[in-house]
């Protein structure tokens, strides 16, 4: 079972600002979400419905998934800091 990968405008927007080195492992990590969007390591996000993070360096890679659709929508990627939650309400 393989899930589509969406990107929502504001993700694209923030990978296209990341120099190639980072994006390149990135997108690795992204591509592996359409095998298993649960990977180990994947993080339920407290608060969020049906909102995941995964890590990938100092890179924070939040998600939404959606089972009955069978897809992953990559909402945001960014550094990690301390308001990169905050700033997803």
């Amino acid at each position: 079972m393989n899930y589509k990968i969406i990107f929502s405008p504001k993700a694209e927007r923030q990978l296209d600002k990341i120099d190639q080195e980072h994006r390149i492992r990135i997108l690795r990590r992204i591509v592996a979400l359409e095998e298993n969007p649960r990977p180990h390591g994947c993080i339920k996000l407290r608060g969020f419905y049906r909102l995941y993070r995964i890590r990938e360096g100092e890179f924070r890679i939040i998600f939404k998934i959606d089972d009955d659709g069978l897809t992953v929508m990559i909402a945001k990627i960014d550094r990690r800091e301390k308001d990169t939650y905050r700033r997803m309400r």
